[in-house]
């Protein structure tokens, strides 16, 4: 199983130090990674020697309240910036809006001023600020927390049994990558149950899915997985939705051009990663699901557990672990190397328009009921 937390909820106590003359505003910054800024502030300014022990927010006057969202394992920062009570600030011109919260926006010019202002360079020698990181991180019983025996561990990849999609899954129901990961989920478990195997195979009447039933008992593989999860979600795979193995899938000509753009690092939910052993001439394909603890979805041919643990190796369609190697780099073998990153345009356009589409904010709405959380 795995735990991710819902709400988090934490308290910066601040002491202005000796030496400093007049009463001081307190404004605490929380730079998120995503771009946003979240502002809060003191109810009243304190004097040199005093502790603050609580912020507000700055628009509704509650207690300071953040939620965590997957993924997570990643660091925002707090910044406390500390101004003459009689200076007035017009923060809106380094606060950035709902509507413009992307990762792009992480290294712009609101997250550059505040910075400034933490490191010294402020406005005016009165000023003083300061930082910390933030991290939100899994429980204990998360995913990567699994049994690996002793001794020198040379397999890399790992089913996750049981593992639960729901804190992934966007708020909208109607949106593009909400279909797919509900389509990947439905395979999954309908792989469990049936027990689709992985083998690659020609796929008879493909385009029809009253097929389908036939087609899956005989197996599945990892590059037909991919398809079917975006051509079963009713959603265009390219100019014909004509099936691409990961040879067709790196070339420069490749009917993925269709439907999706090249993407790298940071990945996103539903990206499609696509590997390749060009000496042997084989390869690998699967779709991200938490790009931080990196777990993957797709039709594997191998599973690590079973030569670890000594049991029967679960593969088919799963939802698997990079365990050893902490990166995205490979799959399977050192030789079986990252060739290309695809990401859905829909998934892209839909991330600017609505935050509802975005992976995790299931949860996000979820947590609106359980935590104050400052707008």
């Amino acid at each position: 199983m795995q735990a991710i937390p819902l709400c988090q909820q934490f308290t910066v106590d601040v002491r202005l130090a000796a030496g400093i003359e007049g009463r001081y505003a307190l404004h605490l910054f929380v730079l998120s990674n995503d771009g946003a800024i979240v502002r809060f502030r003191s109810a009243e300014p304190i004097a040199a020697g005093e502790t603050l022990t609580e912020f507000v927010s700055a628009s509704s006057g509650d207690p300071l309240a953040l939620r965590a969202t997957p993924p997570v394992n990643i660091v925002d920062k707090a910044v406390v910036i500390a101004v003459p009570a009689e200076v007035i600030v017009d923060w809106r011109l380094v606060l950035s809006s709902s509507e413009i919260k992307d990762a792009a926006y992480a290294n712009g010019v609101t997250f550059d001023i505040i910075r400034s202002i933490a490191e010294g360079v402020g406005p005016t020698e009165d000023w003083a600020a300061a930082a910390i990181d933030l991290r939100t991180i899994a429980s204990d019983t998360d995913v990567t927390k699994r049994k690996t025996g002793t001794g020198d561990v040379s397999v890399r990849e790992y089913t996750v049994n049981g593992f639960d999609i729901t804190p992934y899954l966007p708020a909208d129901t109607n949106s593009s990558l909400f279909k797919v990961l509900a389509q990947a989920e439905w395979l999954a478990i309908h792989s469990q149950k049936d027990g689709v195997p992985y083998k690659q195979h020609d796929w008879p009447g493909g385009s029809d899915p009253a097929n389908d039933s036939d087609n899956l008992a005989t197996g599945i593989d990892c590059s037909r997985s991919i398809w079917f999860a975006f051509t079963r979600a009713g959603l265009p795979y390219n100019r014909s939705d004509r099936y691409l193995a990961t040879a067709d899938m790196v070339t420069s000509k490749t009917w993925m051009k269709d439907e999706f753009e090249t993407c790298e690092a940071p990945y996103r939910t539903g990206d499609v990663l696509v590997y390749r052993d060009d000496k042997r001439g084989v390869g690998h394909t699967v779709m991200v699901i938490d790009p931080e603890q990196r777990i993957a979805w797709g039709s594997h041919g191998w599973d690590g557990n079973g030569k670890l643990l000594k049991i029967a190796p679960d593969t088919g369609v799963e939802y698997q672990l990079i365990k050893v190697k902490k990166d995205w780099e490979r799959w399977d073998s050192a030789n079986m190397t990252l060739r290309s990153c695809w990401r859905y345009k829909r998934f892209s356009d839909e991330w600017t328009e609505n935050p509802a589409s975005r992976a995790g904010s299931t949860q996000a709405k979820t947590c609106e009921n359980m935590c104050s959380v400052p707008q």
